[in-house]
């Protein structure tokens, strides 16, 4: 199922995620929806755009998942530019913390941009989006030793 992008599986998780209200099971389902999203880039955006229109915060947390998953490792500037926009716009503050970890999915191929992405993220008064901007920097740049994110990451610790 994982990049499969099935339409029946698709709406038949989104439909029980407006039904349950369990919030559990829609955090495990939003996650799902994510990983069949995986790989597809320009093919899942209607239903990335379905998710972040939702009214619903965990289907929006869901959409910047799937943001994620979709264009994973391309660095793709559109998405990138998507990300940005709701880590420092939603409401909700586990969409904003969603939108910025998704960045470091995106750059993982590409670690020496993340750090420039997310710095200004990393000083954000949220602590939300300062927890993904760290955990960003953890996906993109891990076992690279880069001292840009070591820098960035130095005074988050005290």
């Amino acid at each position: 199922m994982m990049g499969s992008l099935d339409e029946d599986a698709l709406s038949d998780m989104v439909q029980y995620a407006h039904e349950t209200q369990h919030e559990k099971i829609l955090r495990g389902l939003s996650l799902g929806i994510a990983m069949i999203c995986y790989g597809q880039l320009e093919a899942a955006d209607p239903t990335i755009q379905s998710l972040t229109d939702d009214k619903d915060p965990v289907l929006r947390m869901c959409g910047m998942y799937s943001v994620g998953m979709a264009y994973a490792g391309t660095g793709n500037n559109k998405a990138i530019r998507r990300l940005l926009h709701v880590a420092v716009s939603d409401v909700n503050d586990d969409v904003r913390r969603a939108a910025v970890i998704s960045i470091g999915f995106l750059l993982f191929n590409a670690p020496e941009q993340c750090p420039n992405v997310v710095s200004l993220l990393s000083e954000s008064y949220n602590s939300h989006v300062r927890y993904g901007a760290a955990l960003a920097l953890g996906i993109s740049c891990a076992g690279s030793g880069m001292k840009e994110a070591l820098n960035i990451l130095e005074p988050m610790i005290n």
